[in-house]
C-alpha cells in the first residue's frame, strides 16, 4: 500500500512544482518537487495546502511546509496526511540543501511514510532522496530529482522494496513575468509521465497558471494572490473519468514582504 502513496503527488497542484526550476518564482511548496530548490528561498518561510481528491471527503490531501534559508544552507520539513476512515497514510519529510558553485545546488530528504487501513497491519517505509539543480544561464534552470534512492522495504511488502523514481525538470523565464517550465518522471515498470506549465505574473499581487500532465491526461490552473507577508494559491485540476479536484495553499513569509 505504501508504494501506491509514497510519491507525495498532489493532483490539484502539479504548477507547486514548476518553481523549482525558475528562481524568480520558488515558493515555499517549489522543494517539494526538487530538494535543492530550498537555496533559492530568501526568507524563512511556511506554508499549508490542502485538496479534495476527486471531490471525495476519504482522499482529501493536507500538507504543511517550512524552509529555514541560512549562510550554511537551506533547511525544510515537510508533513502530510491523506485519507480517513478505513485508510489514512502520513509522511514526515526533512530536507537539507547547499549551493556547491554559483550555478549548482544539491538537496537530501529523508521521508518517512506510514500507511494504515481496516484490517491490515500498519505499512512503514523509510526513504532517501538526492536532487541537483544547475543554472547554465541566468534565465535557464534544469534540475534531476531521485525519490526513494534508498529505502526500506515495507512491513506489508518485503519482496517489493519502492523503486526510485526520476524526474527531470527544466525552466526558462524570459522576463520577470512570464515562466515556461517542464519536467519527466520515470518510475520502473510504469510509463513514462510528463507535464508541462505556463505562468504569467499580471502584477505584483497577481499571478496565474495553465498546464497539463500525462498520466491521467489531465490540466490543471491556478491563481495566486499575494499581499503583505501573504500569497493564496487556488488551483484544481480534471481528471476525464473521475473528475475535479479543487486545491487550496497558503504561504506566509516571516520577514520581507512577497515581491
Amino acid at each position: 500500500m505504501v508504494k501506491a502513496q509514497a510519491d507525495g503527488k498532489w493532483l490539484s497542484m502539479p504548477a507547486l512544482s514548476a518553481g523549482a526550476y525558475v528562481p524568480a518564482f520558488t515558493d515555499i511548496f517549489s522543494f517539494t518537487a526538487n530538494k535543492a530548490a530550498l537555496v533559492f528561498m530568501q526568507e524563512t518561510s511556511a506554508g499549508i495546502m490542502m485538496e479534495r481528491r476527486f471531490m471525495l471527503a476519504e482522499l482529501s490531501n493536507y500538507g504543511f511546509a517550512l524552509a529555514i534559508p541560512r549562510t550554511w544552507g537551506a533547511a525544510g520539513l515537510q508533513c502530510r496526511f491523506q485519507g480517513g476512515g478505513n485508510w489514512s497514510a502520513y509522511a514526515v519529510n526533512l530536507a537539507y540543501a547547499k549551493k556547491l558553485t554559483a550555478g549548482m545546488a544539491l538537496g537530501l530528504q529523508v521521508n518517512l511514510v506510514n500507511e494504515r487501513a481496516a484490517g491490515y497491519m500498519p505499512s512503514r517505509l523509510l526513504s532517501a532522496d538526492l536532487s541537483l539543480l544547475m543554472r547554465p544561464a541566468e534565465n535557464w534552470s534544469m534540475g534531476l530529482d531521485v525519490q526513494h534512492l534508498v529505502s526500506t522495504q515495507s512491513t506489508q511488502d518485503k519482496t517489493n522494496p519502492q523503486s526510485a523514481i526520476y524526474t527531470f525538470g527544466t525552466g526558462f523565464s524570459a522576463n520577470p513575468q512570464t515562466m515556461l517550465a517542464a519536467w519527466v518522471r520515470h518510475e520502473s515498470g510504469k510509463p513514462v509521465q510528463m507535464a508541462a506549465e505556463a505562468r504569467y505574473r499580471f502584477a505584483d499581487r497577481l499571478m496565474a497558471s495553465i498546464g497539463f500532465t500525462s498520466d491521467t491526461g489531465s490540466f490543471f490552473a491556478g491563481v495566486a494572490l499575494s499581499w503583505s507577508k501573504y500569497r493564496l494559491f487556488v488551483s484544481g485540476s480534471k481528471h476525464p473519468l473521475l473528475g475535479y479536484t479543487p486545491g487550496l495553499a497558503l504561504q506566509y513569509s516571516f520577514k520581507k514582504n512577497q515581491p
